[in-house]
């Protein structure tokens, strides 16, 4: 994120015609944005360590030999205005600022779903550098109640768990979370290992076909 930031700002102060497709090009990746989530296996020492900048998840599928069943274990948490944990951070880097950056309603950050983002450039770069690249090289209007810039960063947070050999992880964004829950997600996932060891196909369950409704002819 600062290759990306340092790239712009050098793109954006050398000097170049308004309309530059070089600077254009140069600051795309920062008027751009992206959470990132990434697990390493250490298989030496049995180590996973999560990394999670953003609204993605982990959750490992944690064999419990006491319950003979996998159980949840949330490996990352989603970095939203949901997340206590960055709305106290962002109270203590931006003193009395919550109530105008944080919609608790919608967890949105000055109108963005994350707190934490690669690029994302409005809500990190000063306001002067926001309405240069603005002015010059059609870039997009600083935030609304826009005081005390970075808001976002893409530093992350990291988790370590020992696992075993029968845990597995699931790594994905809010697309699958928002609709699905860690418990149930799990669950599937165990089903169809247990499927696969015993060579049966999955069973999975089918919705009733709508009933119909009686037609009722008009002479």
């Amino acid at each position: 994120d600062d290759r990306i930031y340092n790239n712009a700002t050098k793109a954006i102060e050398a000097g170049h015609e308004p309309g530059s497709a070089e600077v254009i090009s140069a600051i795309a990746p920062a008027i751009a944005g992206s959470c990132a989530l990434l697990s390493i296996y250490e298989p030496h020492t049995s180590t996973l360590r999560t990394a999670v900048t953003g609204d993605s998840r982990a959750v490992r599928g944690a064999w419990s030999q006491e319950g003979r069943k996998y159980e949840a274990d949330v490996l990352s948490k989603d970095q939203t205005g949901f997340n206590q944990d960055e709305v106290d951070r962002l109270d203590r880097e931006h003193p009395g600022e919550k109530d105008d950056i944080l919609n608790p309603d919608s967890g949105r950050l000055l109108g963005m779903a994350v707190t934490r983002a690669f690029g994302d450039h409005r809500w990190k770069w000063s306001d002067e550098l926001i309405r240069t690249a603005r002015d010059n090289f059609y870039g997009t209007s600083p935030r609304p109640n826009f005081k005390t810039p970075p808001y976002m960063t893409a530093r992350p947070e990291v988790t370590t768990r020992k696992v075993q050999t029968e845990d597995f992880v699931i790594l994905a964004s809010d697309g699958l979370w928002d609709v699905i829950s860690n418990d149930d997600a799990v669950t599937c996932v165990s089903r169809w290992l247990a499927a696969k060891k015993a060579g049966k196909p999955l069973k999975t369950p089918q919705r009733a076909a709508p009933a119909k409704k009686a037609v009722r002819k008009r002479h």
